[in-house]
C-alpha cells in the first residue's frame, strides 16, 4: 500500500504531492480545491494586508495579539456562521436545526483557540502548520454527516459530566417520592392508580364508604347528632384508618359530603341520582330524599360497590341535617332504611395535608479516550520548501485529505454505535422509568398484492403510504412507551431507501448544496405533512439494505431477505432528557511539537516533522431512543439486489 509506494523510489507524500502540484495545469490544480478554499486564502491576503501576519508562518504575533485571531475567526468563520443562520427554509425546526449547527461550529473553533494557545505555553518549537487547525475543523463539520442525525456537544474536556435530573412528587405527610411522570401510568400493589394514592395525600382524609353508621348509633347520640370526625369513619391515602387523625378546633367538614348508599334488609342499596345531597344555604338539611317503590335500585357489594345485578324496590324517606363545622350528622328514615354510608372528605383548607416536590440530580461520567490517530511525516526540506513557496494548493490538499479521513471515521463510528445500541435493546423489555433504553420495530409490505390481489392503484404511491404509515406506527409507539410528547425525530437511510419517501419530505439540503463553499455529500429535509418534527437524512454512507429472515414462498430455514430498511432516531426537546449524545474534543489537526521525539518509522534514519491528527470524540446514550421500519418485498421497487438470499 502507502509503504509499499514509497519503497518503490516513489517519495514521501509530500513529494508526491508536491510533484502532481508541479506538473499539473490550472485546471487541474482547480479541481484539487472548492470555493472554501479561495475563502481562506482571501483571509489570509486579508489578514497579511492588515496586520502585516502570514496566517501559515506567524504563528507567534497571532498568539501574542488576540485581535488577529479574533479577525481571523471573522474573515473565515463569521460568514459560513451567517450562511447557516439565515439558509432559505420555512421550517422552523429547520431553522432551529441550523442555528444549532451555527453554535456548535462556533464553539468548536473557540475551543480549538484555546487549545492553540495552551499548546503554545507547554511546547518551545510550536509550528506553524497548526493555524490549518482551523480550516480543517470548519471543513470538516460542514461535510459532517453526524451533525444532522445526533445532538452534538463540544467539550472542552476529555473528563464529561452529564446531570440527569430526575422529578419527584412527595407526600409531605410521610416523605414518600414518587416519580413523574411515572407516577401516572403506573399502579399501586392493589391495583390503584399511584396518582390517586398522592391525591389523596393533599386532599383531606375522605369518608370511608364501606362502612354503614347504623341509624341508631344516631339517634342514640347526645343530642341525636353523631360526630362523625373519628377516624374510624376516615381513610387516608393507603386505604387505611388514620392512626394520627387528631380533630381539632378546626377541623370541619368539606363542602362535597353526601350519601350514596343505604342498607334496607341487610343489603347495601345505591341511592338513585346522585344520592342524598346536602343543601347548604338551607343549614346543611338532606334533599333529594324521597325513595319510591317505582323504582328499581341495584343492590352493590358492600366491599366493591359494583353492582351484583339483583336489584330491589321500596319507598321511604330519609331526613336529616348536616353540621359542617362541628362534624356532626342527624339523620332518620320511616323504617326501611336501617344504616347510611357517607362520602366526601374533611376540609384541607389549612393545608394540613399537602404535596412536595424535589428533584434528584443523576450524574453520569463519560471520559473521551485517545483517538484514531494519522501522521504524515514532513523532512525539514520539505518543510521549508512549503513555507517558502506558501503553495495554497498543497497546503489545501493536506487539509482535504486529513478532514476526509477524519469525518468518515467519524461518521462510520456514530452509525456503529446507534445500531449497536438498538440491536442490545432489540426484543429486551425495559423499565423506561429506570431511563433504561428502549426500541421498535414495524414493517412495511411494498407488494400492493399482499393488500389487495386485484389491487390496480399507483403502486409507488402504495408504497410510499405504506412506509410512511409504518414510520407513523414507530413514533407513536416510542411516544406511548416512554410517555414523553415532546419527541423530535431523524429518521436516516440511504439515498436507494430515501427516494420513497419523496412525497412527504421537503429536502433542505442536497448533495449539490454548497454552504461556506464546502460541497455537501449527503441530504437532509423534513416531512411536510406532520404535527412532529422529522428530519430526513439521506447519506450512501447509510447501509441501504438489512439482513432479516426469509418471508418468501420456498425459503429454506436459514436463508435470509435483502431489504430496505429506515433507522428512526427520538429526542427530547428539553433540557431534561438526554438520549443520544455525540461529544467532540475540539481538537482536530495538530503538528510535531507533541512527538518532536518521533522519527519517520519509513525513514528510520533521518528525522521529520510530522502532522498528527487526532479526533477525539465519544458517542453517549443515556435514555436511547430509537425505532426502525423494515420493508418487505423490496425486490419490487423494484431492486434487483434485494430479496431472497440463499
Amino acid at each position: 500500500m502507502a509503504y509499499d509506494r514509497i519503497n518503490a523510489g516513489r517519495g514521501t507524500w509530500f513529494q508526491e504531492q508536491q510533484t502532481l502540484i508541479n506538473t499539473a495545469t490550472p485546471a487541474e490544480l482547480k479541481s484539487l480545491t472548492d470555493k472554501f478554499d479561495e475563502n481562506l486564502q482571501t483571509a489570509v491576503e486579508n489578514i497579511q494586508e492588515s496586520y502585516g501576519v502570514n496566517v501559515t508562518k506567524d504563528w507567534k504575533k497571532m498568539l501574542e495579539n488576540p485581535e488577529i485571531m479574533q479577525e481571523y475567526k471573522t474573515e473565515l468563520l463569521d460568514p459560513i456562521l451567517e450562511e447557516f443562520r439565515n439558509y432559505p427554509t420555512t421550517s422552523n425546526s429547520e431553522r432551529m436545526h441550523l442555528e444549532s449547527v451555527a453554535e456548535q461550529l462556533e464553539s468548536a473553533w473557540d475551543e480549538g483557540v484555546k487549545s492553540f494557545i495552551q499548546e503554545s505555553y507547554n511546547t518551545a518549537t510550536y509550528l506553524p502548520l497548526a493555524t490549518l487547525d482551523f480550516p480543517a475543523l470548519v471543513k470538516q463539520y460542514i461535510k459532517f454527516l453526524g451533525k444532522d442525525i445526533i445532538p452534538i456537544q463540544t467539550a472542552s474536556s476529555t473528563n464529561i459530566e452529564q446531570r440527569i435530573f430526575v422529578k419527584y412528587l412527595v407526600n409531605n405527610q410521610t416523605g414518600e417520592e414518587y416519580e413523574t411522570p411515572k407516577i401516572y401510568f403506573e399502579k399501586d400493589e392493589d391495583g390503584k392508580p399511584l396518582w390517586k394514592k398522592l391525591w389523596n395525600a393533599g386532599k383531606g382524609l375522605r369518608f370511608n364508604d364501606k362502612v354503614a353508621i347504623p341509624l341508631t348509633d344516631i339517634t342514640s347520640a347526645p343530642n341525636k347528632k353523631l360526630d362523625i370526625l373519628q377516624s374510624k369513619y376516615l381513610l387516608n391515602e393507603n386505604d387505611e384508618e388514620p392512626t394520627d387523625f387528631v380533630k381539632t378546633l378546626r377541623t370541619r367538614l368539606s363542602y362535597d359530603f353526601n350519601i350514596q348508599y343505604v342498607e334496607v334488609g341487610g343489603q347495601k342499596i345505591k341511592l338513585p341520582g346522585g344520592g342524598v345531597q346536602i343543601d347548604i344555604q338551607t343549614g346543611g338539611v338532606f334533599i333529594n330524599n324521597n325513595i319510591v317503590d317505582t323504582q328499581k335500585l341495584p343492590v352493590v357489594d358492600p366491599d366493591t360497590n359494583l353492582p351484583t345485578g339483583e336489584t330491589v324496590s321500596f319507598s321511604d324517606r330519609l331526613m336529616g341535617a348536616v353540621d359542617f363545622v362541628k362534624g356532626t350528622i342527624t339523620a332518620a328514615s320511616c323504617g326501611e332504611i336501617t344504616a347510611i354510608y357517607v362520602n366526601g372528605y374533611i376540609s384541607n383548607e389549612t393545608n394540613l395535608r399537602t404535596i412536595g416536590f424535589r428533584e434528584h440530580p443523576e450524574i453520569r461520567k463519560f471520559r473521551i479516550a485517545d483517538g484514531c490517530r494519522f501522521q504524515l511525516p514532513f523532512t525539514v526540506e520539505d518543510f521549508a520548501e512549503a513555507n517558502a513557496t506558501l503553495n495554497f494548493n498543497l497546503y489545501n490538499r493536506l487539509v482535504q485529505e486529513l478532514v476526509t479521513a477524519q469525518e468518515m471515521f467519524e461518521d462510520e463510528s456514530i452509525l456503529e454505535f446507534l445500531a449497536e445500541e438498538f440491536d442490545k435493546y432489540s426484543g429486551y423489555d425495559s423499565d423506561v422509568w429506570g431511563l433504561e433504553s428502549y426500541v421498535h420495530t414495524e414493517y412495511a409490505d411494498l407488494d400492493p398484492t399482499a393488500i389487495s390481489p386485484s389491487f390496480a392503484g399507483d403502486p409507488f404511491e402504495y408504497r410510499s403510504n405504506q412506509i410512511y404509515n409504518a414510520i407513523n406506527s414507530v413514533i407513536y409507539e416510542l411516544c406511548d412507551r416512554g410517555k414523553m410528547e415532546n419527541l423530535g425525530f431523524v429518521i436516516y437511510c440511504n439515498p436507494k431507501a430515501a427516494r420513497l419517501l419523496d412525497k412527504f419530505v421537503t429536502w433542505t439540503v442536497v448533495k449539490t448544496t454548497e454552504i461556506g463553499g464546502v460541497q455537501m455529500n449527503h441530504s437532509f429535509g423534513i416531512v411536510t405533512d406532520s404535527g412532529t418534527p422529522i428530519r430526513v437524512v439521506s447519506s450512501n454512507r447509510i447501509d441501504a439494505y438489512i439482513n432479516i429472515e426469509a418471508y418468501q414462498e420456498g425459503a429454506a430455514e436459514g436463508d435470509l431477505s435483502r431489504e430496505y430498511f429506515y433507522n428512526i432516531v427520538a429526542y427530547p426537546m428539553d433540557n431534561f432528557h438526554i438520549s443520544y449524545k455525540h461529544l467532540r474534543f475540539a481538537r482536530h489537526l495538530t503538528n510535531s511539537p507533541e512527538n518532536a521525539g518521533y522519527q519517520d518509522i519509513n525513514n528510520p534514519g533521518g528525522q521529520a516533522v510530522l502532522i498528527t491528527t487526532s479526533s477525539q470524540y465519544k458517542t453517549i446514550a443515556i435514555q436511547g431512543i430509537q425505532g426502525r421500519v423494515i420493508c418487505k418485498n423490496t425486490a419490487k421497487v423494484p431492486d434487483i439486489k434485494a430479496g431472497l438470499v440463499v
